[in-house]
């Protein structure tokens, strides 16, 4: 069944996200908007998200405030043979689609039963497209059909992203495993691997602060990997100082294709390397804080990296 808008926010199963069998089974405008944008042929999954309820928090230093709560809308989600699509309400209100082509970046964050999927895409691939961001509030339990979907997506876009999977030769001091990971950072990081994905250069960072007593969070504890396809980032949100007893149940992993990664400057400020990322024809950065001697590697990886996709691009 299909929760309309109005209905109080299920609990138990009924808050679980579930696969709809086929578009009619959908309010019609529903079915109008998805078929906008994908003929049925063309359409994978449909996954109806029930109205959700989170709170509202905002941290200040160390503390944590609630600021009530938020009720986001049923929410149906369509994943296509090369784009996503999201419909919210009964009556379409509102429509997302994403296309494959021009996705810069996915996001997963998880705690406890509480999961968001987040999306960070352009509307074509001409220089100076907007960039549009979509999170999207689920039970963790629909994680089970939402990442095989996203496999798929990460898939098509390795496929056609026109770059090949040319192992990065690194030098000396050679690339940590990720076997040598903090052990939830070694299974995050497995379970986020394409089938025979491989990863070339991996980097454990823990948690880092500023100097002195009183210096504030600056990074929670993150593994940042590179793959034949993707960057990789996995990280907690423990950070050295006294957390939250959710945030030690917290993972965030973001996934970046290769080929969208447009350049990579760093850059020293106070004792900390921070590499910002241009993504997209240089139309959205993202910055990552580093220290010595992970910074070094990393930076020597990623410049050969981007020149190995820079020389198969110009081939293509």
């Amino acid at each position: 069944m299909y929760f309309p808008s109005d209905e109080p926010i299920r609990r138990g199963r009924e808050s679980f996200p579930r696969k709809v069998p086929a578009l009619h089974d959908l309010p019609k405008p529903v079915q109008r908007a998805i078929q906008q944008h994908h003929s049925p042929d063309d359409i994978r999954t449909l996954l109806d998200i029930p109205p959700q309820r989170y709170p509202l928090r905002h941290t200040i230093w160390r503390y944590e405030f609630n600021l009530g709560w938020r009720r986001t809308p049923p929410r149906l989600l369509v994943f296509g043979a090369n784009a996503i699509t999201l419909v919210e309400g009964t009556d379409a209100h509102t429509t997302y689609f994403i296309p494959l082509d021009g996705l810069l970046s996915i996001r997963l964050v998880t705690v406890l039963l509480y999961s968001t999927v987040q999306f960070e895409w352009r509307d074509s691939a001409r220089s100076g497209a907007l960039v549009h961001r979509l999170q999207i509030q689920l039970n963790t339990i629909g994680l089970r059909m939402v990442e095989p979907e996203l496999d798929q997506a990460r898939t098509w876009i390795a496929a056609h992203s026109g770059v090949q999977d040319t192992p990065v030769e690194t030098e000396p001091p050679a690339a940590a495993s990720v076997r040598d990971f903090p052990l939830k950072f070694t299974n995050f990081t497995r379970s986020s691997l394409l089938s025979e994905e491989a990863v070339w250069v991996g980097v454990y960072e823990p948690a880092i602060r500023e100097a002195g007593r009183w210096g504030r969070p600056i990074a929670p504890n993150r593994a940042i990997v590179l793959t034949g396809q993707h960057l990789i980032v996995v990280s907690d949100r423990e950070n050295a100082q006294s957390t939250s007893s959710t945030d030690s149940y917290l993972i965030d992993r973001w996934f970046c294709p290769r080929a969208q990664i447009t350049q990579a400057i760093f850059d020293k400020q106070n004792g900390v390397t921070w590499l910002t990322l241009w993504l997209g024809d240089a139309t959205c950065q993202h910055r990552l804080p580093l220290l010595e001697p992970r910074a070094d590697l990393l930076q020597s990886a990623l410049n050969r990296w981007l020149v190995n996709q820079a020389a198969q691009v110009a081939h293509s």
